[in-house]
């Protein structure tokens, strides 16, 4: 099987616009995108034409961020803000309706401290048990994705991620594994991915510990042993979400044998 690869277009060719980030995904290769919140921003109509007509795939897109400049980043796991939460994730399955996209990336939200502990994850079990009948009938998978560069992120590690995954127990909730995020967890990348290959929903990858581009260098990366994992249990597309070395002509050279 081979490793297909998507572009996370929330880090390429940021200086540019979504459309003209389109197109160069194409342009560079890319048979897939990536989207993390522009699609909430721009004519959905637009992008969606733009991807039909460069034989784009979306492969992911993230659920609405909140109100960044407050400190929200999503709202799955935050007590008191159901409702919202509803809102912004019904405006989420719109978008990946329009763009024929099949995963959803769930961002929890960052932990109040006036809640306990036990009450975000209430919550997000609530939330993702009403969101996993609606995947259902839109046949989407939802995925969890720990974090580790968000303050206060309240789904930041892979057993959170599990335990809330067998709390819904639905089989449209899935992890998303991240390999720079499971470096910052991890001494050894794979362990988070091995340890969870039955709830596996998407992989993303990038060079650690800089999450610049990956090194394919058997010797000194585990990025081959990852990718030969993957050939025979994932079928998806494996996210390069990392920020290139240089935006505007972005090295693709270690990605060659792979890009499709």
């Amino acid at each position: 099987m081979a490793i297909k690869l998507s572009c996370n277009l929330g880090f390429f060719f940021q200086s540019e616009p979504l459309l003209k980030r389109l197109e160069l995904a194409h342009k560079f290769g890319f048979g897939a995108v990536e989207l993390a919140f522009d699609q909430y921003e721009c004519d959905i109509r637009e992008i969606a034409q733009t991807c039909h007509d460069l034989s784009l795939h979306v492969e992911l897109i993230n659920t609405p961020k909140g109100r960044w400049e407050q400190g929200e980043r999503g709202l799955a796991a935050v007590p008191k803000q159901e409702e919202r939460f509803w809102r912004m994730f019904l405006q989420s399955v719109d978008c990946a309706r329009a763009l024929k996209c099949k995963k959803i990336h769930v961002m929890s939200g960052v932990c109040s401290p006036d809640e306990p502990l036990h009450r975000h994850f209430a919550t997000i079990v609530q939330n993702l048990t009403r969101a996993a009948a609606i995947a259902e009938k839109e046949d989407l998978i939802l995925t969890l994705e720990p974090i580790s560069t968000i303050p206060g992120y309240y789904m930041n590690h892979v057993e959170i991620a599990r335990a809330v995954i067998e709390a819904v127990s639905s089989p449209r909730i899935k992890y998303q594994y991240d390999c720079f995020h499971a470096h910052a967890f991890h001494s050894n990348i794979l362990t988070p991915l091995e340890r969870n290959i039955d709830i596996l929903g998407h992989v993303q990858i990038s060079g650690v510990p800089d999450r610049q581009e990956p090194s394919v260098d058997a010797s000194s990366s585990l990025i081959p042993v990852l990718f030969r994992i993957l050939e025979s249990v994932y079928g998806g597309y494996v996210g390069c979400e990392y920020t290139p070395s240089d935006q505007t002509n972005p090295d693709l050279s270690w990605a060659q044998s792979f890009i499709t």
